[in-house]
């Protein structure tokens, strides 16, 4: 049992490399019901983000979570950030 805790799970959209406050949104965005989307928390998953004064840029990490996370997860995102007095600004792919 406690080795099946130590190990992170490989959909934990919670990186410690990023912002403290995306880690806040992305908890929230993962549990949320969002349509179109059974998952969001495999795809916040594969989603780093930069912060630059209040504005959030996400990096996809391929083309398929970049229209994800445009389409489907930015609605969401948008709300939960702006609470936060906070922007997303682009949606960029990595490779």
């Amino acid at each position: 049992q406690e080795k099946s805790d130590a190990i992170p799970d490989p959909c934990d959209p919670f990186d410690p490399a990023d912002p403290q406050e995306w880690r806040e949104i992305s908890q929230v965005v993962a549990q949320a019901d969002i349509p179109g989307c059974r998952n969001p928390r495999l795809w916040l998953s594969q989603i780093r983000a930069v912060l630059s004064g209040s504005t959030i840029d996400l990096k996809a990490r391929n083309r398929c979570v970049q229209d994800m996370a445009r389409h489907h997860l930015m609605p969401v995102i948008e709300i939960v950030a702006g609470r936060r007095g906070l922007q997303i600004g682009d949606v960029s792919c990595v490779n």
